[in-house]
């Protein structure tokens, strides 16, 4: 094989690769707020009286997940593949929780949602192509 057919090879591989990092990222940053307006449309009188505890749990769990993956042994650890399917869709809930917040917000204030996220998901789509072209 020419070197010139590798590098063209290589070049769609890796483009293939943001693709799917960024469909994963911006689909999810967009459905989350979506999500968390539906939920908390229905649920308003409620989640103004415990949203603050929600909170509080979800992010002693993350802080307290964290802890133990640091303190935990050398031997113990487990090498995973950031480019997984399963992986990247955890990292995508993960990242997209603070989109979530966003929807509850947008509920609470009454807003109306469809405009502000498409909108949202664009910018966030754009943003991690160019970083993702132009960080290598």
């Amino acid at each position: 094989m020419s070197g010139v057919f590798v590098f063209f090879v290589l070049c769609l591989i890796n483009i293939l690769v943001v693709i799917k990092i960024v469909m994963f990222f911006g689909m999810f940053q967009f459905f989350m707020p979506l999500v968390g307006w539906k939920l908390s449309i229905n649920f308003t009188d409620f989640t103004h009286t415990v949203s603050h505890w929600v909170a509080f749990l979800i992010l002693s769990f993350i802080g307290c997940k964290m802890l133990y993956e640091v303190l935990k042994e050398e031997e113990h650890r487990v090498e995973r593949n950031l480019l997984d399917t399963k992986v990247l869709f955890v990292l995508a809930i993960a990242a997209s929780i603070d989109a979530l917040a966003v929807g509850v917000s947008f509920a609470v204030l009454e807003v109306a949602v469809l405009v502000p996220v498409n909108n949202y998901r664009t910018y966030n789509v754009l943003y991690m192509l160019c970083s993702s072209f132009f960080g290598q």
